[in-house]
C-alpha cells in the first residue's frame, strides 16, 4: 500500500505539538481521507475527518483572536491539522488519566488512541468509561476488552460497532508498518575476506597509516 508523504512537513508540526509519531498521523490521514484535504464524509471534513463539535470545542478552548475557525476551514491542512493536533492531545492526556499510559511502542496502544479518536474517549460513554470500568472489574485495558464490554460499562454504541473495530486495527497495522519502513534493521557487518594475495582497501590504508606513523 502507498501513503503519500506529501503532508509530512505539516504532519511533523502536530507530531511535535501533541507527542505522537509522524507515521501513526500518515497512517491515520491516509486511512481518513485518503490523503485529501477536501475529503467530505457527511459532516466529517479534511484531512483528518474534523467534524464541527470538535472545531467547537477547539474554538471554546481558545480566544477568539487564537485561530478561530469555522467548520469549513477544516477543508485547507493547516487549520484541519492545528484542531486535530489539539483534539489528540487532548484525548492521549484523557486517556493516561483514566489509566492507559502511552506506549506507541504497543500496537494495542496505537488501536486505543485511534479508537478514542475513531469511536469516541469520553469519560461519559467512551474510551475513558469503559477503561475505568474494566479496571474496577479486574479487567485488563485492551482494543478488543474495550469493544466486548463496551455495552456492559454503558459505552457508546461506536465502541461496539465491529466495522469500527476493524478500521481501528487497519490503522493501527499500517501505522506499525509505516514506523519499520522508517528505522529498517540494520544487519550486522559481515567479516571481511581476503583473497591470497589481493589487498583490500582496509589493509591498503592501515599500510599507509603504519608508514606514516614511522614517518613521524
Amino acid at each position: 500500500m502507498s501513503v503519500s508523504t506529501k503532508y509530512d512537513a505539516k504532519f511533523r508540526l502536530v507530531a511535535d505539538q501533541a507527542d505522537v509519531p509522524l507515521q501513526w498521523l500518515r497512517a491515520l490521514a491516509h486511512m481518513e481521507s485518503g490523503m485529501n484535504p477536501t475529503n467530505k464524509t457527511g459532516k466529517h471534513w479534511g484531512l483528518f475527518q474534523i467534524p464541527p463539535e470538535v472545531v467547537a470545542d477547539y474554538n471554546e478552548a481558545h480566544p477568539p483572536e487564537q485561530n478561530a475557525f469555522s467548520h469549513s476551514d477544516m477543508l485547507r491542512p493547516d487549520p484541519n491539522c492545528a484542531v486535530f493536533a489539539w483534539d489528540i492531545a487532548r484525548i492521549i492526556r484523557a486517556m493516561r488519566n483514566c489509566g492507559i499510559p502511552t506506549n506507541w511502542q504497543s500496537k494495542d496502544f496505537a488501536k486505543i488512541v485511534t479508537m478514542g479518536w475513531n469511536a469516541g474517549w469520553s469519560n461519559a460513554a467512551g474510551v475513558c468509561k469503559v477503561a475505568r470500568w474494566l479496571k474496577a472489574n479486574g479487567k485488563p485495558v485492551t482494543h478488543a476488552n474495550l469493544k466486548a464490554y463496551a455495552k456492559a460499562a454503558g459505552g457508546a454504541w461506536s465502541l461496539q460497532s465491529a466495522a469500527k473495530f476493524r478500521w481501528q486495527s487497519q490503522v493501527a497495522d499500517l501505522y506499525q508498518k509505516l514506523a519499520r519502513e522508517a528505522s529498517p534493521q540494520v544487519e550486522p557487518d559481515k567479516p571481511v575476506t581476503q583473497k591470497t594475495g589481493e589487498w583490500t582497501w582496509l589493509a591498503f590504508l592501515l599500510l599507509i597509516a603504519a608508514a606514516l606513523s614511522q614517518k613521524n
